[in-house]
């Protein structure tokens, strides 16, 4: 993954070598933001794929939710969801990605926090819908904040390995999230 010119380093004898453009032995990138991204989206990733599989474990044998109502309620949340793009998108078109981006961010923590006090099929509905309706509408912004951070020159290569970083995390939290489902006690969440 090269996300940034390759620039020639000078080794220890004086001669010039290429240099690397990533760190962490090419596990991370060199420039600051990607990295940063990375980080990210990798956090983001890892707690995407362990929420699909805890998140009906915990519905159906913590708050008592049917199997087919849980999954009928994620389903309503993520039409919700689609539909949400467009008017987050022209949000963040009017008022900067930055700022709406927050602001969806923020608002998805709050609401995915509140799947504590889910009680009744009602509250897991309100709850399942403003977090995931909240956090596909990010994607949009998300993505027009990464035209704006990320270096045209480099753009497509960092959004290749952000999207990248994604497939690991979510691989990686489905996997832990596997191992949760086979213990089937209420310990591991």
């Amino acid at each position: 993954m090269t996300t940034t010119p390759l620039r020639k380093a000078v080794d220890q004898e004086g001669g010039s070598r290429a240099g690397r453009a990533t760190r962490a032995g090419g596990l991370l990138p060199a420039d600051p933001v990607l990295r940063l991204a990375t980080v990210l989206t990798a956090v983001n990733s890892l707690g995407n794929g362990l929420y699909f599989p805890l998140g009906v474990l915990y519905f159906t044998r913590i708050v008592g939710l049917e199997a087919t109502s849980v999954g009928l309620g994620m389903t309503v949340a993520g039409l919700v969801g689609v539909a949400a793009g467009v008017p987050a998108g022209r949000a963040a078109d009017r008022w900067g990605a930055r700022r709406v981006g927050s602001w969806l961010w923020g608002g998805t923590g709050i609401a995915t926090a509140s799947y504590v006090l889910v009680g009744s099929y009602a509250a897991f509905l309100v709850a399942v819908i403003c977090s995931t309706g909240l956090q596909m509408a990010s994607r949009g912004v998300q993505g027009a904040l990464y035209a704006e951070v990320l270096p045209p020159a480099t753009r497509v290569e960092a959004r290749a390995y952000l999207r990248m970083v994604t497939n690991v995390g979510m691989g990686v939290g489905g996997a832990l999230g596997a191992v949760a489902l086979q213990v089937d006690t209420r310990a591991p969440i």
